[in-house]
């Protein structure tokens, strides 16, 4: 099992990724996947969108970083079993839900680690079945980490440009290429405004590409 980094190395920004659960069952784990739809996701290679905190210090979501317990096979465990944490070196196990994303960053990013083989699709270990590790395993940052966050005001509207509000009667991209001004990549409604839609493109009902008010 490769070593997992020491909290304090970590960013306190990363990609908000999609939780799948088993639609029957919903999941088997007993960790903090079992209770979200999205978890964000934090370390070395993966680029530092969103922020963990917000400006009074709560995480709206559990925290994971990218695992190699078979080197080429990536996993996603909990922050809190990094070094350095009361649950470093914890074992954690597949629980039955997966997580991946449709930003083509994910895709690249997990395509890195697997050699480019299979979807960026990435198994979830967070189940334990030790007493101490279930009460323990959140997928949180330590308390000070959410205490420097709030002293800071670290927030995504202080971090990084403000969003702004969509108006009404305006029509915006949500998801672009990379090159392309969208709420996907980050930008805010201003920019992400459609002036002139393409029109080659004829968004698909389930699917919209765009998001009109």
């Amino acid at each position: 099992m490769s070593k997992r980094p020491h909290i304090n190395s970590l960013p306190m920004k990363g990609m908000i990724i999609d939780v799948y659960h088993n639609p029957q069952y919903r999941t088997c784990t007993n960790g903090p996947s079992r209770t979200h739809d999205s978890i964000l996701v934090v370390g070395d290679g993966v680029p530092e969108i969103f922020d963990a905190f917000t400006a009074e210090g709560e995480q709206k979501r559990p925290v994971f970083i990218l695992s190699e317990s078979v080197p080429g096979y990536p996993t996603l465990v909990p922050v809190d079993t990094c070094e350095g944490t009361d649950g470093q070196g914890y074992w954690v196990m597949d629980g039955g839900n997966f997580a991946t994303s449709c930003d083509s960053r994910w895709n690249e990013l997990i395509r890195s680690r697997t050699g480019g083989r299979g979807a960026p699709v990435v198994p979830i270990h967070d189940r334990s079945e030790d007493q101490t590790s279930m009460r323990l395993l959140t997928g949180r940052f330590p308390a000070e980490f959410s205490q420097k966050a709030a002293e800071k005001g670290e927030t995504a509207s202080t971090q990084t440009p403000h969003r702004g509000e969509p108006e009404s009667g305006k029509t915006y991209l949500l998801i672009g290429k990379r090159d392309q001004p969208s709420i996907a990549n980050g930008d805010n409604w201003q920019d992400a405004e459609i002036k002139e839609p393409d029109p080659k493109v004829t968004p698909l009902p389930e699917l919209d590409r765009y998001f009109q008010i």
